[in-house]
């Protein structure tokens, strides 16, 4: 068949050789390797057990005691009924104490109520309240201001300071750009109106131009701004709008 055959030798493959050389394992012959090797390993000749707990002394077990005497003792201190010496008191105080439960009464020989008191508060809130500052010394809120302009006069400036332009006004290859096609011209005039008030400072300049265009019989109005010095200016107005979410494409007039 002409494929070559290669005898086998008889010889082993590998040999291990008879001075490996290298540095001898540390902990070789363990009891773990012996239980590898499922030999069991001889009994150690001495064993060592670990020592016992350590036990408090006598001077701690004293002290121990002595606190929980000393707590138990300053609760019975605390909970236990004062002496007191009658005699041994100020006259002022014996004086109160007999006003309060009723055995003795003051030098004028009456008692104040304590709804004297009460009636007494309120005369006294009553009073201040009287010569309390009225009304016309109290804080009023600033005046208006008067060169506040009303809304309806502010929308009325905004729509006459637009310009609208005619399409025989635009130059051919005039930078343009187109805002959105609408179904009306009110519609168109009422975005043109959103979008200068939100993007106010990039609308100021450019004029107004609704081209009215038909489409499959339907006639719609396109939305375009002038006022660019050229297709890269528009481009980057239109970068500006789209970024806004609004639509905005640059065109060249024709």
């Amino acid at each position: 068949s002409g494929v070559p055959v290669i005898k086998a030798s008889s010889d082993p493959m590998r040999v291990a050789p008879e001075n490996p050389g290298g540095l001898s394992a540390q902990n070789k012959g363990l009891s773990v390797n012996r239980v590898a090797e499922e030999v069991a390993s001889k009994a150690p000749d001495q064993v060592m057990l670990a020592p016992s707990p350590v036990s408090l002394s006598e001077d701690d077990l004293a002290s121990g005691a002595l606190r929980a005497q000393n707590s138990e003792n300053s609760s019975m201190v605390l909970n236990a009924p004062i002496p007191l010496d009658i005699n041994n008191l100020p006259d002022d105080l014996l004086r109160d104490s007999g006003a309060r439960d009723g055995s003795a009464l003051p030098a004028n020989g009456t008692i104040r109520k304590q709804s004297d008191s009460i009636e007494d508060a309120l005369k006294l809130a009553l009073q201040n309240d009287e010569n309390s500052v009225g009304l016309a010394q109290a804080i009023r809120p600033p005046k208006r201001p008067s060169n506040l302009a009303p809304i309806g006069s502010a929308r009325a400036a905004q729509v006459a300071s637009v310009r609208d332009l005619s399409p025989s006004d635009i130059l051919a290859g005039s930078a343009l750009v187109q805002l959105g096609a609408f179904d009306s011209e009110a519609v168109a005039k009422a975005e043109w109106l959103r979008l200068d008030k939100t993007f106010s400072s990039f609308m100021r300049g450019r004029d107004r131009l609704i081209v009215k265009a038909t489409s499959g019989g339907r006639d719609f109005y396109r939305l375009r701004a002038v006022g660019f010095a050229d297709i890269d200016d528009a481009k980057r107005f239109c970068a500006t709008m789209v970024a806004g979410d609004v639509d905005c494409i640059p065109i060249l007039a024709r």
